[in-house]
C-alpha cells in the first residue's frame, strides 16, 4: 500500500507541478485539452521511467501496483481538473459569486447589477462566449461558415446525450 501511495503522490506531483509552470509560461485558451494532453505525456513519462527502471534497476518491481497506482491517479487527476480549474473561468455561479464577493460587503449588489457585469466583463471582456465557441469547434460539435455557426453530427449526439442526463436526474 505504501508503494501504491508513493506511486500516487509521485505521478500526481508532477503532473500538477507540470501543469502550473506550462500555464504559467504558456497558457491556452482551452485549458482542459491542454490538462488532459499534458496527463497522458505524464503517464507516458511514467511508464518508460518504470519500465526502464524494471528491466534495468529493480526486477523486483510489482507492475500490477505501479499500474493501479497509475490508473488511480490519473481518474483522480482527471476528476481534480474537471471539477476545479477547468470550471473555475467558465462557471457562471462561481462568476457570481465571485462578483458579489468583490463587491462591498455591508452594501451588497443589485441582480440587475450583476447582469450588467456579466453581460460586461464575463461575456465581453473576459471573451466567455468567444472561447466556448472555439472550444466547441475544437471539439468538432459544431462548425462555422462564412459568421453562422452550426452543429456537427457529433455536436447533436453530444446535445442528445446532455438531453438525455437532464431528463433522467430531473435538472
Amino acid at each position: 500500500m505504501i508503494v501504491f501511495f508513493k506511486y500516487f503522490l509521485n505521478f500526481s506531483f508532477v503532473f500538477f507541478l507540470s501543469l502550473i509552470v506550462k500555464r504559467q509560461l504558456f497558457p491556452s485558451n482551452i485549458f482542459f485539452y491542454e490538462s488532459i494532453a499534458l496527463l497522458l505525456i505524464i503517464t507516458l513519462l511514467f511508464v518508460i521511467y518504470f519500465t526502464y527502471k524494471k528491466f534495468f534497476i529493480d526486477k523486483l518491481l510489482n507492475k500490477e501496483v505501479f499500474f493501479y497506482a497509475i490508473l488511480f491517479s490519473i481518474f483522480f487527476n482527471y476528476s481534480v481538473i474537471i471539477t476545479g480549474p477547468a470550471l473555475s473561468k467558465r462557471s457562471l455561479s462561481l462568476y457570481i459569486l465571485e462578483t458579489i464577493g468583490s463587491n462591498n460587503t455591508n452594501v451588497g449588489i443589485t441582480q440587475e447589477k450583476i447582469l450588467v457585469s456579466l453581460q460586461k466583463k464575463f461575456l465581453v471582456e473576459e471573451k466567455q462566449l468567444e472561447n466556448r465557441l472555439l472550444e466547441q469547434i475544437s471539439s468538432k460539435n459544431l462548425y462555422k461558415k462564412d459568421d453562422t455557426f452550426f452543429i456537427s453530427s457529433r455536436g447533436r449526439i453530444i446535445n442528445t446525450i446532455n438531453n438525455f442526463f437532464l431528463k433522467i436526474f430531473n435538472l
